[in-house]
Formats: structure tokens, sequence, C-alpha cells
């Protein structure tokens, strides 16, 4: 199944956030969040060295969500609406047969620990199902307990461990994959699943039997 709407990310609203497409126009207002060093404790992701820099990045960025192609990318930007402060910003890599193998985020330090991250990846994974994805895969670095509790919240179940799968800060880390399936009709609903994934058809197979017991 093809994502619905390829080709276009699109604003979403939350009860304390706005996600915008993500542009280069986001550039110059994000710049100063991702030259706080914190941010690069538990994540890869490259440092720009300018403004402009960013603006190129992040303009090559909005053409990978463009044309036909077997994988896009789409990236938003997370406002607090009740002030318009710039707190940080979403992706996902979703490839053309529905599964999403990348679901990012990062937020400014500052914005830590006040649940905007869980309200927004909540609302990105429950668009992502919306427009056809049947699979969304994150990582994250072993050890970042409060991004895995964002995971967690927006439906994402834990699979495995990935050893030595990334680089941070220039170590070789150890990452935990985490999945979320589309669900039927709320709750949680495995749809598909590949042989070599049963410790996490276990998982998810767990959650769902405790969702229908609460129900």
């Amino acid at each position: 199944m093809e994502p619905r709407g390829r080709g276009r990310a699109h604003r979403h609203t939350t009860p304390r956030l706005r996600l915008w497409p993500l542009g280069p126009e986001h550039a110059e207002a994000l710049f100063p969040l991702l030259r706080q060093a914190r941010i690069y404790d538990w994540i890869s992701m490259r440092q720009s060295e300018s403004v402009s820099a960013l603006a190129r990045r992040w303009g090559e960025f909005s053409l990978q969500g463009t044309g036909e192609r077997e994988e896009y990318f789409f990236g938003w930007a997370a406002q607090r609406a009740g002030n318009g402060a710039w707190l940080g910003a979403l992706d996902a890599d979703v490839r053309a047969d529905g599964v999403a193998v990348n679901v990012g985020y990062w937020f400014g330090p500052e914005y830590w620990g006040q649940g905007y991250a869980s309200e927004a990846v909540l609302a990105l994974a429950v668009h992502l199902s919306g427009q056809g994805v049947h699979e969304q895969r994150a990582t994250v670095t072993w050890g970042n307990e409060a991004s895995m509790r964002v995971l967690e919240r927006a439906g994402f179940v834990r699979c495995q461990v990935l050893p030595d799968s990334d680089t941070v800060s220039g170590r070789l880390v150890d990452d935990i994959e985490f999945v979320r399936y589309r669900a039927a009709s709320g709750g949680l609903c495995l749809l598909r699943a590949r042989p070599d994934e049963t410790q996490c058809v276990a998982d998810i197979l767990s959650e769902a039997a405790a969702w229908l017991r609460a129900g």
C-alpha cells in the first residue's frame, strides 16, 4: 500500500503545538537550538555551521518528498501555539510501500520534560497511519529513557537491540528499535509481520491483549 498524499507534508495542530512542513524558512528560528551541545548527547545528527547551511540542507530535504521515488522524506517544525516559540523538529522517511523506516525528532533542551515531544510524536504517528503508513519504525540510543517513553506514549513497542548501530559523540552506541503498527479500530493491532520479528510480534500481541482486557 502506498502512502496517500505522498510528496506533501501537511500542517498539523495539537492542543499546544503547531507542526509546520519543514523548510529553509525555519532555519533562522531553529538554528540557535541546534547550537546547544546537549542535543547531541543522544543523537548523531550532523551540526550545521551556519543558518544558510541549515537552510540549504532543509531545502534539499523538502525536495526529497516530491516526485516518483521509492522513499520520501517529510519534516515538520514544531512551534508552541501559545507564544509562537519554535521548539524543535520531527521527520519521517516513508517508503512507497507504506513503511516509515525512520521516525525521528529533536527538541531544544529548554523544552525537555514538558510533554511537547510526546504530544508532537503522537500527532505525527496518527497522521502517518491516516495516510496509509501501516508500519512505523524508530530507533533510540541505549540509555535515553526519556525518548523511549516518548515513543511508547505514541503507541510504539520495543522490538530489538541493534548493537553498534550508531556513532554519538565519536563513540559507537547500541540502539533500541521501536515499531508501531496501524490499528484496525482503536488500540493496538498487528496487521503484518515478518518471520524475523518474533519477539516484536510477541510484544505487540501482549500489548494488544492488555488493551482488550482493559476495554
